[in-house]
C-alpha cells in the first residue's frame, strides 16, 4: 500500500511506451503469445518470447523496469 501510486505509475508509463511503439497490434500480439504460451518461462525466456512474438517495447517493460 505504502509503494502503490510508484507502482501505478510505473505501469502506466510502460504502457504508454508500448502503445506508442507498437500501437494496437502490439496489444493483440501480446494477448495472442499469452494465451498460446502454456510452458512457465523464467524471465530471460519471457523476455525473448515477448521481444520475438510480441515487440520489443514489451519486452523492455520486464527488462528495464528498474531503470
Amino acid at each position: 500500500p505504502q509503494n502503490y501510486a510508484w507502482y501505478q505509475c510505473r505501469w502506466h508509463m510502460a504502457s504508454d511506451k508500448v502503445y506508442e511503439q507498437s500501437k494496437i497490434m502490439g496489444i493483440q500480439n501480446l494477448w495472442s503469445a499469452l494465451k498460446s504460451q502454456k510452458e512457465i518461462l523464467n524471465n530471460p525466456a519471457l523476455a525473448e518470447m515477448l521481444n520475438t512474438k510480441v515487440d520489443k517495447s514489451v519486452a523492455n517493460v520486464l527488462l528495464q523496469w528498474h531503470d
